[in-house]
């Protein structure tokens, strides 16, 4: 009958029993364990293939039923995990078709291949005086709990496992490699440990954090260019086949991301798989294409779980080799001090046999009738003796005296038994040497183990560094972008609008309204972007070099402004200002950042435009306010086709000209868009642009480059007077056609002008006034406007006044 406390006592029943799940599946099945690198099922394949070894090979179905005597795996599961492991090609020797790691191919029916230990296999994975023992799971057999593995065997095979609630996935490494590191972990030397990939190919290990949570490494095909319409694929990324590649190949065309003409597979004993071109497709491209779009470039998450201490633990490779080459010292130890205790037996022995035969002491036993006669008489016989016995005498050891035959009493030979005892001594001498030297002796081992089965591990990956290939800039333009300006939509099917350009579907388009409204959206059917478009352009790929250049008034009679903003950090879909109190957008255009990229303003009341270098302009924020391009009425701005560069100015003092072709004296040569400051000798400052010819109010002093965001010092003196004028200006907002007029200069002589950051004036004095007086002249005045006064510096006696910079 069921009762109102039934559905929690469920409730406790599944939580209990799914808690004994998850433990089982991490402990016993998916997660290996860090004292040999192995799961379970693994360890119970190479136990079963260790008690069947007798040196001829084992049908594979063979060793799969052995297995299950430990554990009821299924058939599949074991044959699966033998297959795996024997295609490491590292503890199983095999024969027949165990399959293809480079195209996926199964191995052939269990009953038709054979397997059997590897020489390494014996070398490294089994001592049953070191191995601890456990039931099997019917009490019939027993198993190892662990095995003794002399070798980092975990980051030489390799592991894949998915628990409940975690996941495990470490890379293998080379054998050779890993015999190396271990030997410099023991000299204590600093070592760097990369995985090395049975497949091959290009392998980026700067993500890869030692195999930890969060590492993941980029593994790449290494694809050569045959000819022109031809690339040939010669390595896999790991965990791939050529199967899945080709697959990934032709998904890829089909969806118009890159063009193949065909794809054949050559693939043997080397991948070898050919991807012709058709006619007119770049093979340097198609090569980036295949990395950014199908399964010749792969990304791996790694993550180093492992069973420690009865619960997993996530740990690091380096982590992994130093437990493994402590492990193995450790192990070795164990073996000299079993092998120690061998010896000193075997010399006990002997040394017992050889005084009971050549002091004659058998013949003492005369008349005794009983062991319980004997072996006191053994007892007394041996006191004289002791000490050139190693350990005190036993009654077995008496007992095993009085079993000797009387053949072997007699044919006793003392120089052969010397000669064994000889042995066994140098023996039990260099074992004692190898266990105080133990560091020493374990580094020679992994040279040994290194030199007998290391020849062939050459490394097969590839180590590089390798960018980030950008899908946008190898993708195909298969699609058309249309745009309808007036109502604000673009997209791909508004095919009855106006035809803007070929796109692709990765592509991001901006789109200006002409009140400085920006939206940067991706490529779709249809968008809706803002009614009275300006400007849409497909962004080009490299994102992170281009630079919106925008040409801008901000009223009606305002000044003209240009400025330059980074696409960088924008979010889609999102409106921008592009600067405050934009009146009306003028140009817009996008260039990689640094490019000089030349506009022709049309001015309102000139015939020749004025050339400005966009270029020049540094990246700004969307808040700044751009710089100012002319204070004059401007008609349009478009794109300069081919400016002419340079001019040679020159002054004509009868028509008070300055600009190119106007005769009289040489100014110099400057850029055609570089702004110049022209100060005429009554302090009339004009700022204009190299390209325009200008009529000035009064005769020139001196034309100069402007420096912008800079302060000009202009230092005066009337002739005569014992003080002189000076003053600082900022130029931040002058333009082309800003004007200035500096009143105190229509009866004062400029002593100076000078864009230098800090410059000093130097005065001079009557001789008996006194030595030179420097002055610094941020210390006298602070910068001020051109309507106000300057700051007088007045010093008696004075005689002559220089602008130093």
């Amino acid at each position: 009958m069921r009762t109102e406390t039934s559905p929690a006592h469920v409730e406790d029943l599944y939580e209990s029993w799914f808690l004994d799940y998850a433990s089982y599946v991490i402990l016993d099945r998916a997660v290996p364990h860090i004292k040999d690198g192995l799961k379970p099922v693994q360890r119970r394949i190479l136990y079963a293939l260790w008690e069947l070894d007798d040196g001829r090979l084992n049908k594979a179905a063979n060793v799969i039923g052995h297995t299950m005597r430990y554990h009821p795996h299924g058939d599949m599961a074991i044959e699966d995990a033998l297959v795996k492991i024997a295609q490491k090609e590292l503890l199983i020797d095999t024969q027949g078709n165990w399959g293809n790691i480079f195209t996926g191919d199964r191995a052939a029916a269990s009953r038709y291949i054979e397997a059997r230990l590897s020489a390494l296999g014996k070398e490294i994975l089994f001592n049953e005086d070191l191995t601890e023992w456990q039931a099997s799971y019917d009490g019939r057999n027993r198993e190892p709990l662990h095995l003794p593995v002399k070798f980092p065997l975990l980051l030489a095979l390799g592991v894949e496992g998915i628990a409940v609630g975690l996941q495990t996935k470490i890379l293998p490494h080379n054998f050779a490699e890993l015999c190396d590191v271990a030997i410099q972990h023991l000299q204590g030397k600093p070592f760097t440990l990369l995985p090395d990939f049975p497949s091959g190919g290009l392998a980026d290990f700067s993500g890869y954090q030692e195999g930890r949570r969060g590492g993941r490494v980029r593994v790449r095909s290494r694809i050569r260019i045959v000819d022109a319409r031809t690339l040939q694929i010669s390595d896999l990324p790991y965990g791939t086949t050529t199967v899945s590649l080709i697959e990934s190949i032709l998904t890829a065309h089909e969806k118009g991301k890159i063009k193949v003409k065909r794809v054949e597979d050559n693939t043997g004993h080397e991948v070898d798989i050919r991807v012709h071109l058709p006619t007119g497709v770049s093979a340097e491209q198609t090569m980036e294409a295949l990395y950014a779009f199908t399964d010749c470039e792969v990304s791996i998450s790694v993550n180093c779980c492992v069973i420690q201490d009865e619960k997993p633990a996530f740990l690091g490779t380096r982590d992994l080799l130093v437990d493994a080459v402590e492990r193995t010292r450790d192990l070795l130890k164990r073996e000299l001090e079993l092998n120690r205790e061998t010896l000193l037996h075997k010399i006990h022995k002997a040394t017992l046999e050889q005084i009971f035969i050549e002091q004659k002491i058998y013949r003492k036993l005369e008349g005794a009738s009983s062991w319980e006669e004997a072996l006191p008489i053994l007892q007394k016989a041996f006191k004289p003796h002791l000490k050139a016995i190693v350990t005190p005498v036993t009654d077995d050891d008496l007992e095993a005296l009085l079993e000797i035959r009387f053949k072997r009493l007699t044919k006793f030979d003392s120089d052969q038994a010397n000669k064994v005892l000889d042995k066994l001594q140098a023996e039990l001498k260099e074992t004692e040497g190898h266990l105080k030297q133990l560091t020493a002796y374990t580094i020679n081992w992994y040279k040994s183990l290194k030199q007998r089965f290391g020849k062939s591990s050459k490394r097969r990956t590839e180590i590089a560094t390798f960018g980030e290939v950008s899908a946008r800039e190898v993708v195909l333009a298969n699609q058309k972008l249309y745009v309808n300006r007036q109502e604000g939509f673009l997209g791909t099917g508004l095919k009855k609008d106006e035809f803007l350009t070929d796109c692709s579907d990765l592509d991001e388009v901006l789109a200006i309204r002409r009140n400085g409204q920006a939206m940067l959206v991706k490529v779709s059917e249809k968008t809706f972007v803002g009614e009275d478009l300006f400007f849409v352009s497909v962004v080009p790929p490299i994102s992170g070099t281009n630079v919106l250049h925008v040409v801008y008034r901000e009223q009606e009679d305002g000044p003209v402004l240009a400025k330059a903003v980074r696409l960088s950090g924008w979010s889609r879909d999102k409106s921008y200002e592009l600067a405050k109190g934009i009146q009306s957008v003028l140009f817009a255009q996008i260039w990689p950042e640094g490019t000089d990229a030349y506009v022709e303003v049309s001015l309102a009341r000139e015939k020749q435009p004025l050339l400005y270098n966009m270029g020049k302009l540094a990246s700004e924020t969307r808040n700044s306010r751009g710089r100012i391009v002319t204070l004059r009425p401007v008609a349009s701005v478009a794109r300069a086709q081919s400016p002419k560069l340079t001019l040679q100015l020159t002054y004509d003092a009868k028509t008070q000209r300055l600009g190119e072709n106007v005769g009289g004296k040489a100014v110099g040569t400057f850029a055609a868009d570089t702004r110049l400051l022209a100060v005429t000798q009554d302090g009339h400052l004009r700022v204009f642009t190299a390209s325009f010819v200008q009529k000035l109010p009064g005769p020139l002093h001196s034309c100069m480059p402007l420096a912008q965001d800079a302060i000009l010092s202009v230092v005066s003196r009337r002739r005569q007077e014992e003080l002189v004028l000076i003053r600082r200006l900022k130029t931040d907002d002058w333009g082309d056609g800003s004007e200035f007029q500096l009143s105190e200069l229509r009866d004062h002589k400029i002593v100076g002008l000078s864009f230098a950051e800090d410059p000093f004036l130097r005065l001079t004095f009557q001789a008996e006034q006194g030595p030179p007086e420097i002055i610094a002249l941020s210390d006298w005045t602070s910068c001020k406007a051109p309507h106000q006064a300057p700051t007088r510096v007045a010093r008696p006696g004075l005689a002559t006044a220089m602008l130093l910079t």
